[in-house]
């Protein structure tokens, strides 16, 4: 069954944008800024490394206090997982997390415990009671 239907359009008629296309439109945009917004601390990131390294002797430092052993016991199901050239990259890997809020506090307790060797957390919010389990 066909229906014919005719929409017109008056200059004085306003029309609403779908709520689906404000939806796709604000889906986009959030894309896109946050992929200038990983550009840029990416970019940044290396730059301050780099700085570092050509300021200072850098001293290759442990990604954490435990002993060597205690680590790679620590690390083992992970090894078993990624194999030895993947923990290598992991251990290599440089990661960024924006925001520790209720998520990014969980990625990066994730993240430390997979093995990531250079970490770093922006978060623009203020230590209040209400954010101390985070």
């Amino acid at each position: 069954h066909a229906s014919n239907h005719t929409y017109t359009m008056t200059a004085n008629s306003q029309s609403t944008p779908s709520p689906a296309l404000l939806v796709a439109t604000g889906v986009a945009l959030g894309v896109a800024a946050t992929a200038l917004l990983q550009t840029l601390v990416v970019s940044s990131i290396t730059q301050q490394s780099e700085t570092t390294s050509a300021n200072h002797h850098h001293k290759k430092k442990s990604a954490s206090s435990f002993p060597l052993e205690l680590r790679q016991e620590q690390l083992s199901r992970h090894t078993l997982f990624f194999g030895e050239n993947g923990m290598s990259q992991l251990k290599n890997a440089k990661v960024c997390v924006v925001g520790a809020g209720g998520v990014g506090s969980h990625t990066v307790c994730s993240l430390i415990r997979a093995g990531v060797g250079y970490l770093r957390v922006i978060d623009f919010d203020q230590v209040s009671l209400s954010s101390l389990n985070r």
